[in-house]
């Protein structure tokens, strides 16, 4: 996450926003306005009503319309003792509300001030293919096309030879086979139930947004809440199941991030929603401070202006009304969101024309493909490693004996372990999401960017995984700087901070004790992103790319021996 980026200064390209992004407009006709003039807004002592046709009232639930839209509202304009100035007083507290902001606002372009940032800023979702997809034409046709093929081919014949060195010792091409062992000896099925019943969990987010719309309560009040407890006890319950069932490690890992990913959308869902229900059914803003009579004459297109910015937010990205809020909230809506490979919830994504099939049937080939390479390189060159810090560990070794055997523990598992992250990596962000996103006709395929090229972590942060980068973006960073008015580089660190305590939390899950060494290593990089931009390293992008694989190469084996040793 850096501080520099900033959505403000994001260039847009007109040809990849979805259509319509320019927001639609609400129907309720007619604005009465009571003031004291003759005919004007300007002066006098006569009261006087004037109609704005094409001014469109702002949305209110009331009973004598069956959609909540308003049709008509009053405004009053009191002479105060000091010439020239008013007391500007409605019925309703939305259009004081809407009244007041749009004076504000227009004050503030007077002034040259820039306007105050919004609680939410729209991510721009394009149609583009991940950069090792075949339909990419950039990476097909791509001068190292056959570095890819060479690295495959690696993989391959390094299978072979596992397969020759598990016949010769045991008989089977398979070896010992305990990690085989470790995933399907027990709770199979209790962990496809438990992945089950979290899927479901989230739709109490749904039913809560519901609630709000409907009136039952508000989103600023007890509807925030409410959200947050919820949220909490979601994810105390899956840690405590996990722990309560003594799952092994993959058990564990698929568990425990699949309730990060659910907790995630949950958070984009409702919060969303809810910001959404608040430019909806706008709260009371008392009004009564004077204004001057420049101000009133301005108060027609404070009125146009208020009305077209709520209705361009309620719509987003929506191409029509049927997506706008509140006719998002319906149960398709929510069941398509859960299955998107994208943690930032949008009114309405760019979808591609047809699913191919033989498309969806390549990828999962190649997830089940990777998978099986993952649990032979597992078996073959980290089992061995890790079971031996175990029966040291059970042997009765002192610390300062297991210690000496560190340096070959990290060396050990060197190679496998930057092996097992890239085959990770590749499995999720090139394989699992781009299924996701065929089945679902979803065109922006842009999981990552060219991480490999990283000259600085924070770089790295950004590219490696974008869905959790954009949703770090949107609900964190700058959130924290609208919500808790923290300056950028406090907001970049409350991002970092939030990172860091998650992935603490997933190694506490794995080991069942809490070191903090994951932690403290991700923390430094914070000021590892403030020396990338020093005079050292700033515009050196040969070195700071290899103190980049530096880290990448030797963090995981180094922090896992010490997770495993200590």
């Amino acid at each position: 996450m850096s501080e520099n980026e900033d959505y403000d200064d994001v260039q847009l390209d007109a040809s990849a926003v979805i259509a319509g992004s320019g927001g639609g407009g609400l129907t309720a006709p007619g604005l009465i306005v009571q003031g004291s003039s003759n005919g004007s807004l300007s002066g006098g002592s006569s009261p006087r009503e004037r109609s704005y046709d094409d001014v469109r009232a702002p949305l209110d639930r009331d009973q004598s319309s069956p959609h909540g839209r308003r049709k008509s509202v009053q405004v009053h304009l009191e002479r105060t003792a000091k010439r020239g100035r008013y007391v500007l007083t409605a019925d309703d507290p939305e259009i004081r509300r809407i009244l007041r902001h749009g004076v504000e606002k227009e004050a503030q372009e007077r002034g040259l001030q820039k306007p105050p940032r919004v609680g939410f800023r729209d991510l721009v979702f394009t149609r583009q293919f991940s950069t090792f997809d075949r339909q990419n034409s950039l990476s097909y046709d791509s001068p190292f096309r056959g570095w890819f093929t060479l690295f495959w081919l690696c993989i391959a014949l390094l299978l072979v030879r596992v397969a020759a060195k598990n016949w010769k010792i045991h008989g089977s091409v398979l070896g010992g086979n305990e990690i085989w062992n470790m995933m399907f000896e027990r709770d199979v099925v209790v962990l496809g139930l438990t992945d089950g019943v979290m899927c479901l969990a989230t739709a109490f987010g749904f039913l809560l947004q519901h609630a709000v719309v409907r009136g039952h309560l508000t989103w600023e009040g007890p509807g925030y809440i409410i959200e947050h407890l919820w949220q909490t006890l979601y994810l105390g319950a899956v840690l405590y199941w996990t722990m309560y069932r003594d799952w092994p490690w993959t058990h564990t890992v698929f568990i425990v991030l699949h309730c990060m990913v659910f907790l995630m959308k949950q958070h984009s869902y409702s919060f969303y929603n809810g910001y959404l229900s608040q430019v909806y059914r706008p709260q009371a803003v008392e009004s009564g401070e004077p204004l001057d009579i420049d101000q009133l004459e301005a108060f027609s297109s404070v009125i146009r202006d208020e009305i077209a910015d709520l209705s361009s937010e309620l719509r987003g990205k929506s191409a029509s009304e049927k997506n706008a809020y509140p006719n998002n909230l319906t149960l398709t809506n929510f069941a398509d969101w859960t299955v998107l490979p994208t943690l930032v919830y949008e009114l309405e994504y760019p979808r591609q024309e047809r699913i191919n099939w033989w498309y969806v049937a390549e990828k999962t080939a190649a997830t089940f493909g990777i998978i099986w390479v993952m649990i032979v390189v597992s078996q073959a060159y980290i089992y061995p490693p890790v079971a031996e810090t175990v029966r040291m560990k059970e042997a009765g070794m002192t610390l300062q004996e297991r210690t000496r055997e560190f340096p070959w523990i990290v060396s050990d598992i060197l190679f496998p372990l930057l092996l097992e992250q890239i085959l990770t990596w590749y499995l999720i962000w090139e394989c699992i999401l781009n299924v996701l996103a065929e089945l679902t006709r979803f065109a922006d395929r842009g999981f990552y960017g060219d991480w490999w090229n990283s000259v600085s972590f924070d770089q790295y942060a950004r590219d490696w995984n974008r869905p959790v980068h954009n949703f770090l973006l949107r609900h964190v960073y700058h959130s924290s700087i609208s919500s808790w008015h923290l300056s950028k580089s406090s907001a970049t660190f409350v991002t970092f901070l939030l990172s860091a305590l998650v992935h603490e939390l997933v190694m506490f899950c794995l080991f069942k004790k809490i070191r903090g060494y994951l932690f403290a290593m991700q923390l430094m990089q914070v000021p590892l992103v403030s020396l990338s931009r020093t005079r050292l390293l700033k515009g050196r992008t040969i070195l700071g790319n290899v103190i980049f694989w530096i880290g990448l190469f030797v963090g995981p084996s180094f922090i896992t021996s010490l997770y495993l040793i200590v």
